[in-house]
Formats: structure tokens, C-alpha cells, sequence
């Protein structure tokens, strides 16, 4: 089963993608911020990681960095979520090398085409695998 940490400090976003992502097959793990996310990281191993980019310990942006350039975590797909006007924010997204820039809000089938769209195992829960 695949395994996404969802990093967002607003509870409300973090419940609505953590209900989504599990209720379709998925393993979640949700941290409020980006020391927590790190922790996490160190903790356990995930598939994906869904990263808002303000957050008001770590950006977004700092959270990836550290994963890309991390010799363990360097190859975790993230896609950075925001809900902000978009001027400059893709060419900030690709520099930090995040796979994605997923907008917020969003719509149930939006996440779940993302999710599966950068899952290494193109997003293949178990309950599909018996389908």
C-alpha cells in the first residue's frame, strides 16, 4: 500500500486530503509543519509527499530542498500545494526540483489524478491490485 505524508499547517486541508487519500487505498501519514515533516521522513518511508508551500516554521519550498538534496529521501516524488496567485511560484517549484505544482482548492478526482500521476507504482493501492 502506498505511503503519502501530507504537509500542511492548516487542519482543516490536512483532514480533507488525509479522508480523501485513505478512504481510495492509501497508507497517510500528516505532519503541521516542516520540522514534523522532517521528523517524519526520518521515521518512516513514504511513496509521495504532498507539501503546502507556506507554512509558517519551514516553507514548502525549504522542505523540499532538504528532501532533494538529502542522499535517502532524494528520490521522493513531492508535489508543493498552494492556494496563493501563481506569478513565479511554478519556476520556484521546479527549482527546488518538485515533480508538481498541485493548486488548492481542488476537487476529490483532481487529488487522486495527481497522486496516482507521481506514485512510482503509478498509485496501485492493494484494494485495486485485487480488482
Amino acid at each position: 500500500m502506498p505511503r503519502i505524508l501530507i504537509v500542511d499547517d492548516n487542519y482543516a486541508v490536512r483532514d480533507v486530503i488525509r479522508t480523501i487519500l485513505a478512504r481510495a487505498g492509501f497508507e497517510v501519514t500528516i505532519a503541521d509543519g516542516g520540522h514534523s515533516a522532517l521528523k517524519a521522513l526520518a521515521e518512516q518511508k513514504f511513496d509521495l509527499a504532498l507539501i503546502d508551500i507556506e507554512m509558517p516554521d519551514m516553507s514548502g519550498y525549504d522542505v523540499c530542498t532538504y528532501i532533494k538534496t538529502h542522499r535517502t529521501w532524494r528520490t521522493l516524488p513531492v508535489v508543493l500545494m498552494t492556494g496563493r496567485p501563481l506569478v513565479g511560484v511554478p519556476e520556484r517549484v521546479q527549482s527546488v526540483g518538485a515533480a508538481f505544482l498541485f493548486p488548492k482548492p481542488f476537487e476529490r478526482e483532481a487529488l487522486l489524478r495527481c497522486v496516482k500521476t507521481f506514485l512510482p507504482s503509478g498509485g496501485e493501492t492493494g484494494s485495486e491490485a485485487q480488482s
